[in-house]
């Protein structure tokens, strides 16, 4: 035991004089003591010599303990820079390595904490105690004649120093009630405590508020969830390690801090277990299952530990004495001899040390990425909200005329596709444009058939209401002029459509192209967007009336002699092959157009009549076919009046009287469907030769008075507008928010460089290529691969020391 007892003192007063650069231990004054240590029998304990390490291991050792020291100041001098900034360092998203401290409600963790730093200095009381998250920086410092050797530092009170560390425990009580009150309530906002001392090894870690499972004073219902989400919004960091204290009297398996880790480190690589109250099981009982991990293991094990108990509280013994209590403890109970090495406080210090540093050293090369990439989204950010806002009518114009012209260049660019921002998912500005002119209207135009609101008997009455009185022996004008009217006008509502798609499309264009820059201004960019849109306004007046107009001339003057229009002779040719088809025959005394030698010189006027007679019975080719029975309101006069039948038996005869309303009725004649098919030929063909001129005409217009308007005339309407020096003080008046965004950003920008200069101080040995924090698991995953050779960083491999 006492060889034990003598590894443990030697060992720690390594890592303590490898920090400071003297040999000191913390506990050798009580090491030197007269009254040598005894066993639970009386009998004095000798001691026996042990044999010394490999040269090798002992070089690793101290090199991991130089680690520590010279990484862990550099975090905890980045820690104090970005708590300078409050909240700007959440918002950069900065995980710096730390050890949280988690464990139930009087588990033990302030004791654990006090026995590390080896002073009473945490509040302590029956109910919740640590109400505040404490940041608890360790700083070992080197012994100093004639001064002061331990002392501690508040982060709110700079400047001041505290050597009674009573008075510690004090100020966190009262900065604690500061901010939540006397009576329980909780805070996440931090505490930060710095504590300078020769018998500390340097570290940082966070004391969290106990598990608690029912609210007492001021606290809420829900402070069980509020307590957890306390908790996890600090160990869910990859960069976190997790130390967790559970009591020696309890089942391992129901350890609120264990479930803790395990919800965010399943795998345990970056969880420590601290087992307290060893001293106060049953009889019979130890904890060598637990702290072995035969009950739930963790990649970095387990340390036991045995705090004051509340008897000693209250007798005022202090935390050094309760250290001596605890190595006569391990060094008299044979049951933790053979597991010694991962016993006591002392060995927590140099594991944690050690581990911190490990995962300090894995997590340099992803820390200066991500404040790299911090400080260059800083820098835009701050770029894109400019300057302060000017003060003088100059500064304040010149802006604005910048302004101005950024804005009508971005609008010019998108038009012509020469903007830098173009996106590679889908079609913006010009493009968009062009889509609607080619994609859109014109296949839409394409896609109108003339003649599917024309039925046959439209065309029938059309054709008849225009003969009048005479009727007509071929198809006369008026009625082929009527129906295509009716359908050049349906074509006015897309052309118009379009006019308006365009329109709303730079109303979009033109907000996008609104500079970040005018956003500081919420009275300018309101004025610069009315301002655009009463320009396109005014362009898309004059573009949808001469849509209007075009279509009017349209409907003025049917050009029957245009070159494209297919002439009465070639309809006629058309439907007179394809009633000859039907007919089955060719009059003889009209040569068959088909084998005609010379078709320009058909005569097929007389071939049109020809057809006529035919369907009136008037060739001989109808002479024993049978007349055809009356139809319509014809037919059912007769059959009143008794004009059918018997000729003997007719009654007088009596003119019926017609309908109000007349509708052609009956099955179409030769004449009619000649007719018919002749009409629909002509409204088609006309009809489409209108169709290609709106859909080039449409287009042009909408491009001269509305796309290159806004490309040519925007920047001088808007000048002439806005830039008037009485509007200076109103349009140019920043956003509120906006010199505060900026201050953030400016401030944001230098606590990272700061930070990136605080990293550069790291010898480049230290900082060799190691794994990425990205990897499984965090770096802390990873620490094994980068620790010294000859070290192993689980705390149940003993750390070679010098005997």
């Amino acid at each position: 035991p006492v060889r034990w007892l003598s590894k443990r003192s030697s060992s720690h007063e390594r890592a303590s004089s490898a920090c400071r650069g003297t040999a000191m231990s913390r506990h050798s004054h009580e090491n030197q003591s007269p009254n040598p240590l005894r066993s639970p029998n009386g009998v004095p304990v000798v001691k026996r010599a042990a044999p010394a390490p490999p040269p090798e291991a002992y070089a690793a050792s101290s090199r991991n303990y130089s680690l520590g020291c010279t990484l862990i100041p550099l975090v905890n001098r980045l820690q104090d820079i970005f708590a300078q900034v409050g909240g700007t360092a959440a918002d950069l998203q900065i995980e710096l390595p730390q050890i949280a401290v988690v464990g139930s409600q009087s588990s033990g963790k302030s004791s654990v904490l006090e026995s590390l730093v080896g002073r009473d200095f945490l509040p302590r009381g029956p109910d919740i105690c640590t109400r505040r998250p404490l940041v608890l920086q360790l700083v070992n410092v080197p012994a100093a004649q004639g001064s002061p050797t331990e002392w501690g530092e508040f982060l709110h009170l700079p400047g001041q120093k505290f050597y009674e560390f009573s008075s510690i425990c004090d100020e966190i009580q009262a900065e604690t009630d500061r901010e939540v009150g006397n009576n329980k309530g909780i805070s996440e906002k931090q505490i930060r405590l710095k504590i300078y001392s020769q018998n500390v090894l340097t570290m940082t870690l966070v004391d969290l508020p106990g598990i608690t499972k029912v609210p007492v004073g001021d606290q809420p219902d829900n402070i069980e969830q509020m307590v957890k989400d306390m908790i996890h919004s600090y160990i869910k960091c990859p960069t976190c390690i997790i130390l967790a204290v559970s009591p020696a009297n309890s089942d391992l398996a129901n350890s609120d801090a264990l479930h803790f880790a395990r919800s965010v480190d399943p795998d345990g690589y970056r969880t420590i277990g601290v087992i307290t109250k060893l001293d106060i099981m049953d009889k019979g009982t130890d904890a060598k299952k637990y702290l072995t991990g035969e009950v739930y293991p963790l990649r970095l094990g387990y340390i036991g530990v045995v705090n004051r108990s509340q008897d000693d509280i209250n007798q005022s013994k202090t935390v050094r004495d309760a250290l001596l209590k605890e190595e006569q403890f391990f060094s008299t109970n044979s049951m933790y001899n053979d597991i010694s090495q991962i016993c006591g406080t002392p060995r927590l210090s140099m594991v944690l040390h050690h581990i911190l540093g490990q995962h300090i050293k894995a997590s340099i090369p992803e820390l200066r990425a991500h404040l790299s990439r911090q400080a260059e989204k800083l820098a835009k950010e701050l770029m894109a909200l400019g300057e302060a806002q000017p003060d003088t009518k100059a500064g304040q114009g010149a802006m604005l005329l910048q302004i101005l012209t950024q804005f009508s260049e971005g609008i010019q660019a998108s038009l012509d596709g020469r903007s830098t921002d173009l996106p590679d998912s889908e079609l913006s500005g010009g493009a968009r444009i062009h889509h609607i002119f080619q994609d859109i209207f014109v296949p839409t135009l394409d896609m109108v058939d003339p003649t599917d609101q024309l039925t046959d008997e439209a065309v029938r009455t059309v054709v008849q209401n225009s003969s009048g009185v005479k009727g007509s022996l071929l198809i006369p004008e008026a009625p082929f002029e009527l129906l295509v009217r009716q359908q050049i006008a349906r074509l006015k509502e897309p052309c118009l459509q379009c006019s308006r798609f365009v329109h709303e499309e730079l109303i979009s264009l033109c907000r996008a192209c609104v500079p970040p820059t005018a956003g500081r201004f919420p009275t300018l960019e309101k004025r610069l967007l009315n301002a655009t849109d009463a320009f396109l306004a005014d362009g898309a007046i004059p573009s949808q009336k001469m849509i209007s107009d075009q279509i009017a001339c349209e409907l003025a003057y049917i050009n029957t002699q245009h070159p494209q229009f297919l002439a009465g002779t070639s309809a006629l040719k058309t439907v007179l092959r394809h009633h000859q088809d039907r007919m089955g025959f060719v009059p003889e005394h009209l040569p068959n157009p088909r084998y005609a030698s010379d078709e320009d010189n058909y005569d097929y006027v007389q071939a049109a009549k020809h057809v006529e007679e035919i369907a009136h019975g008037q060739d001989g080719s109808s002479e024993d076919m049978p007349p055809k029975p009356p139809t319509g309101w014809m037919s059912a006069a007769k059959e009143a009046l008794g004009m059918t039948g018997d000729s003997s038996k007719r009654k007088a005869v009596s003119l019926p009287e017609p309908p109000q309303t007349l509708r052609v009725t009956g099955p179409k004649s030769e004449r009619e469907r000649v007719e018919v098919e002749i009409t629909r030929s002509l409204v088609t063909s006309y009809f489409n030769i209108v169709k290609h001129n709106l859909q080039d005409f449409t287009p042009k217009s909408i491009m001269n008075f509305l796309v290159n308007r806004v490309q040519s005339g925007l920047q001088q309407f808007l000048i002439r507008t806005l830039y008037r020096e009485e509007l200076f003080d109103e349009i140019m008046k920043e956003r509120e928010d906006m010199a505060q965004r900026r201050q953030r950003c400016k401030m944001g920008l230098k606590v990272v460089k700061e930070a990136l200069k605080v990293l550069d101080q790291v010898p480049s040995e230290v900082v060799a290529r190691v794994p990425s924090m990205n990897g499984g698991g965090g770096a802390s995953a990873k620490v094994r691969a980068v620790v010294e050779p000859g070290i192993e960083t689980s705390i149940g491999s003993p750390l070679p020391v010098r005997r």
